[in-house]
């Protein structure tokens, strides 16, 4: 009880740092605050990780043992969700983030369409440079959306057909590892 405790001490210490974190950078704009924020975002991911594997893996270790011996939904569901369960959450997170991505890279594909060859004006040639930054930025986006949404679907596809001994063996080392993983 007392670690459950402390876990949620740090998890509100830390949304609490962030949230003022946040706030300097509104105020502020200070790339080093955003910095610091990715970082501890990086450092987030991780404790919730650890945390969503802490809580399962009692029910993972059940999985483990039982397969590849019927491999019912409940047990699908665990495995999907330690395998693919970050990628299946951030896309329902940035789908909407996607759209906006595919309307820039709309926008801005038309206007590099019709862009003079041999420009003149160094702020028209500036404003060039401004437009490739960003639909540079969306393209990286999009990508990792993408890879993610190829991660889901491709795990999908490999357990449509059920799981065989081979794949069951397989599924069970990377449960292993995982729940080995969160205690390092």
């Amino acid at each position: 009880m007392k670690e459950n405790t402390n876990k949620l001490e740090t998890l509100n210490k830390f949304t609490d740092y962030f949230s003022q974190m946040a706030d300097q950078f509104q105020e502020s704009e200070d790339l080093n605050h955003l910095r610091e924020m990715k970082s501890m975002m990086d450092e987030m991911i991780i404790f919730l990780r650890e945390e969503y594997q802490s809580k399962t893996s009692d029910e993972a270790k059940r999985v483990i043992e039982s397969m590849p011996s019927n491999p019912n939904s409940e047990k699908v569901e665990l495995l999907e969700n330690y395998i693919i369960g970050d990628a299946k959450a951030y896309l329902e997170e940035s789908k909407e983030n996607y759209q906006e991505w595919k309307k820039i890279l709309g926008e801005y594909s038309k206007q590099i369409e019709n862009i003079d060859t041999n420009p003149k004006d160094i702020e028209y040639m500036l404003s060039l440079i401004g437009k490739a930054k960003v639909l540079r930025n969306a393209l990286i986006d999009m990508s990792y959306y993408l890879e993610e949404k190829g991660r889901v679907d491709a795990f999908r596809k490999a357990i449509e057909d059920g799981i065989d001994s081979k794949e069951a063996s397989f599924y069970k080392s990377i449960l292993k590892y995982k729940l080995n993983s969160s205690k390092a």
